[in-house]
């Protein structure tokens, strides 16, 4: 996977983290957010009842989190064992130099 799409990937991981969280902690709110009168009566029907079932809506979003949080732990160990890290910076390198016997 290039290195583009890992970060991209990533991205989305966290942001399904963070979207879990506030729709966990402010659940009607968010549900606010996603009712729009242009979407079909079937989705406004859908958020509608949603709304006066809140417990459903964290449901949903523990399962958003832990999803989020597994895909991101998943990318980091693929990334980082196909990648081992390397020194990036001046200070990095003179510290290699300086662990290696002469």
């Amino acid at each position: 996977m290039s290195r583009p799409a890992h970060v991209a990937q990533e991205i989305m991981a966290i942001g399904m983290v963070g979207n879990g969280v506030v729709a966990g902690l402010f659940t009607r709110r968010h549900l606010e957010l996603w009712n729009f009168d242009t979407w079909p009566a079937w989705y406004r029907n859908m958020v509608r009842r949603t709304q006066d079932r809140p417990w459903i809506v964290r449901g949903i979003a523990l399962a958003e989190v832990a999803l989020g949080l597994w895909w991101a732990y998943c990318l980091v160990r693929r990334y980082t064992a196909a990648a081992p890290l390397a020194a990036t910076s001046a200070t990095d390198r003179d510290w290699e130099r300086s662990q290696k016997p002469a």
